[in-house]
């Protein structure tokens, strides 16, 4: 299995607040790993209440994109 070392995988449910609040507190994570630019405000929004670290992989943003989710710029950094 080529996701033998990893504990879980999973599919996303919709990116909707109270869906994605009863994920989190029922599989609650030690942190998530994002593949490119996958944003899911609601989910990433859960997991900082949730104080649950977000780990962006092969993640890039054109400044212009980056303008677009000052909604949640709260999890973006340079």
């Amino acid at each position: 299995d080529r996701f033998a070392h990893v504990d879980h995988t999973l599919y996303l449910p919709l990116d909707l607040p109270w869906i994605v609040r009863r994920v989190v507190a029922r599989i609650r994570p030690r942190f998530v790993i994002v593949m490119e630019t996958e944003l899911w405000p609601n989910l990433f929004h859960a997991l900082e209440r949730a104080a649950i670290p977000i780990i962006l992989v092969n993640g890039r943003l054109s400044p212009r994109s980056f303008t677009r989710y000052r909604h949640i710029r709260w999890a973006m950094a340079r």
